[in-house]
């Protein structure tokens, strides 16, 4: 595999056999943000037949996008693929046929697996091939100890070549090792069984006592022992959580907070990002605490209570504590936040990109580049046009084609949906290069 990736992040591919694959790049596994403006090609093992031509179908199960095509294999018996970061269930087959798979999974009824409690799964599958599947049987177990699997009766009916759809039924699941991460799951359908991993959660207990951070400033810890006043979150800064905002859970640990990661949350709750606090310098063996900037969707209901499970750590050098727990966040309607830029840079000499988030839908961003008495204006857009790469992946891009190479200060005017408008600056400044060719 081969990527044009040029930030940190992950490209995976799983469930790899002759019959397919799937592949996505994120900034973290396994839950990090999407990056579907990256360029993937994929060169295949040299499997099959030199010559012979063969049925590809690329499914995205989120978009439900569909393409199918052929491609003859070359002379090593290799298949060429271009996609990109963006989730892709790809079926390979020399013969119209169905190839299935298992597209996701939620847990109905609770926001997450609790080791020792019953928990039901729901399935969602895939037909990757380009033919369809009929009578297709579903059966589920799972190669852990202490893990039971209560099968009900599960059924999809057909599936057209390139459907998505979840399976009719659930499983009930009881995982009876209090300490258990990860569970394994192997869904059979028909004669194809596929690996699924699932997490699962300790029976943590309530912290009742927590931090809203929203936009306002706290004395945190940092790099294990270092205290600091900073502001985390983008918000109001009154220390309640409200839709639109952008908030970090943080516990007091003596006289200052801690910030956590949160693993888990109901709806409405984003979690696609992950903030690293090296701890090096204090334990002198490279720990890394992590803590979430939960994004809170514009819909949340006005009144919701939305559990979180977190995880933070206290230092203890060699071995430092971790601590788990639930938080139960209440959360107000009204969202009164405007975007916020996450990171900007330029590619490829001219395209000027800035990763905007907001808990609703982004509706104007302009760029205004300064250098001395030089300022120029760019609009950015997320539409797959005019420079940016990947619709809807709120990476927002415009082109600067006319402007003096140097070093430029940049600020980007953005509103949302709701009118919430704001002029962001950017910390430090961007560098444009000359022309190519001139």
């Amino acid at each position: 595999m081969e990527t044009d990736r040029a930030r940190p992040g992950f490209t995976a591919i799983e469930n790899v056999s002759a019959s397919g694959f799937r592949t996505s790049v994120r900034e973290w596994l396994p839950g990090g943000r999407l990056m579907p403006f990256v360029n993937v090609r994929v060169t295949t093992s040299g499997i099959y037949q030199a010559g012979q031509t063969y049925r590809v179908t690329d499914v995205n199960p989120y978009s439900g996008v569909v393409r199918q095509g052929r491609q003859r294999a070359d002379a090593q018996g290799r298949l060429h693929l271009n996609l990109d970061g963006d989730v892709h269930e790809i079926g390979i087959a020399a013969e119209a046929a169905p190839i299935l798979s298992v597209a996701g999974w939620q847990v109905a009824g609770a926001p997450w697996v609790v080791n020792g409690k019953k928990a039901r799964i729901r399935l969602t599958v895939v037909n990757k091939g380009s033919a369809e599947a009929e009578g297709v049987r579903v059966s589920v177990s799972s190669p852990n100890s202490n893990v039971r699997i209560e099968p009900g009766s599960l059924t999809t009916g057909k599936l057209a070549a390139g459907e998505v759809r979840q399976v009719e039924g659930e499983i009930g699941l009881l995982v009876e090792a209090p300490d258990r991460e990860v569970v394994a799951l192997r869904v059979r359908l028909n004669d194809t069984e596929v690996p699924v991993e699932l997490p699962a959660f300790a029976d943590a207990a309530e912290i009742g006592e927590f931090l809203v951070a929203d936009g306002s400033a706290h004395a945190m810890w940092e790099r294990a022992i270092r205290r600091v006043d900073k502001s985390l979150g983008t918000g109001n800064g009154d220390g309640k959580a409200q839709a639109g905002e952008t908030i970090v859970i943080a516990v007091k640990d003596g006289e200052a907070y801690r910030p956590v990661e949160v693993l888990a949350a109901g709806e409405c709750a984003g979690l696609s990002a992950r903030i690293s606090d090296g701890w090096g310098a204090y334990d002198n063996v490279g720990a890394t605490a992590k803590f979430t900037p939960v994004l809170l969707s514009a819909s949340c209901p006005d009144g919701a209570r939305i559990p979180l499970f977190v995880r933070y750590q206290i230092p203890r050098k060699p071995d430092h504590i971790l601590q788990e727990g639930v938080v139960y966040l209440p959360v107000t309607n009204g969202d009164r936040t405007a975007p916020e830029v996450v990171r900007a840079g330029v590619q490829a000499w001219n395209r000027l990109e800035v990763e905007l988030r907001d808990g609703g839908k982004i509706r104007r961003a302009v760029a205004t580049l300064t250098r001395e008495a030089s300022i120029l204006e760019a609009p950015l857009n997320d539409e797959g046009m005019n420079g940016d790469r990947a619709a809807g992946d709120g990476v927002f891009s415009g082109l600067v084609s006319s402007a003096a190479p140097g070093r430029y200060a940049l600020s980007v005017a953005v509103e949302d949906e709701f009118g919430n408008a704001a002029n962001r600056a950017v910390a430090g400044e961007i560098s444009l290069e000359q022309a190519p060719g001139r």
